[in-house]
C-alpha cells in the first residue's frame, strides 16, 4: 500500500469513527396509532432512536399543514422530556417553535429548549440550562443551579441570566428555529433564535455553576392551546 493510499484509508477511518461517535435523536412528531394527532405525548417513543417522551398531560401531538407538530391543551405550564445518554459531552437542541400570545394580557408566554434535573415536570430546567423564547420575540440564555432550602422551583426562583437578546428575525405568525448547545469539556454555552445569536461560547466557568444533567426537551407556559407550538425536534449527543 503506498503512502497516498495509507493516508486516505486512513482518513477515511476516522471519518467513520466520528461518525459512530455522534448520536442524533430526531421527533416531527408525525405517525400513526398511539401517535395520532390529538394523542398524548408521554410514553411514546421518538422517531428514531425510540426515546421515550415523559410529559405533562397537556402536551399533545398535532398537525400543521400534513406534517406533525406538538400543541397543548391549555394555557398552564408544560414539559416534555427525555432521558440523557451517559457520556455525553457535547448535547445540541434544536426545536422550530411558534410561541403565541394566549390572550391573557396579563402574562407573557414563552417556549424553552433546555437539559437538566427538573423535579417532576418543573418547567424551569433545574440543574441545568435553556434557550427561552417569548412571544414578543425576546430571547434569553439562563442557567438554574439545583434548589436549596427554601427556593420555591415552582416560581422560578434561583434563576439566573447569561444573555438575551431581541430577535429581529422573530416570525410572529410562524415557526422559529431555535438551538442550543452545551459543551460539558469546554464548560460553554452557545445558542442561536433564526441564525441570530444570543449568546456564543459562555463560559460557565465564570459562574461557578457546573450543569447536573439528567434529561433534556421542551417546556413552556402562557401559550395559546390548541395551535401548532413545536416541530421538528432534533438532539445531537456526541
Amino acid at each position: 500500500m503506498n503512502k497516498r493510499v495509507f493516508w486516505f484509508v486512513f482518513g477515511i477511518c476516522i471519518s467513520l469513527s466520528l461518525v459512530q461517535a455522534e448520536t442524533v435523536i430526531k421527533d416531527s412528531f408525525g405517525g400513526t396509532g398511539q401517535r395520532a394527532a390529538g394523542e398524548k405525548l408521554n410514553k411514546t417513543a421518538t422517531e428514531s432512536r425510540n426515546a421515550i417522551w415523559e410529559s405533562t398531560p397537556t402536551v399533545l401531538l398535532g398537525e400543521d399543514s400534513g406534517k406533525g407538530c406538538v400543541v397543548v391543551a391549555d394555557n398552564t405550564g408544560f414539559l416534555a422530556k427525555l432521558k440523557i445518554p451517559a457520556n455525553s459531552k457535547v448535547i445540541r437542541i434544536e426545536a422550530d417553535a411558534h410561541p403565541m400570545p394566549s390572550g391573557d394580557a396579563d402574562r407573557t408566554g414563552f417556549v424553552m429548549i433546555g437539559m437538566g434535573k427538573p423535579p417532576g415536570f418543573n418547567i424551569n430546567w433545574v440543574g441545568g440550562i435553556y434557550l427561552s423564547l417569548d412571544v414578543k420575540g425576546r430571547a434569553a440564555v439562563q442557567y438554574h443551579p439545583e434548589l436549596n432550602d427554601g427556593v420555591d422551583a415552582n416560581k422560578g426562583l434561583g434563576v439566573k441570566g447569561m444573555k438575551s437578546a431581541i430577535i429581529k428575525s422573530f416570525k410572529a405568525d410562524g415557526m422559529n428555529k431555535m438551538v442550543i448547545e452545551y459543551d460539558s469539556s469546554a464548560g460553554t454555552v452557545s445558542a442561536w433564535v433564526n441564525d441570530e445569536e444570543v449568546v456564543n461560547r459562555f463560559a460557565l466557568e465564570k459562574t461557578g455553576f457546573t450543569p447536573v444533567l439528567e434529561t433534556l426537551g421542551f417546556s413552556g407556559w402562557a401559550l395559546q392551546s390548541n395551535v401548532p407550538l413545536l416541530a421538528d425536534f432534533t438532539v445531537t449527543l456526541k
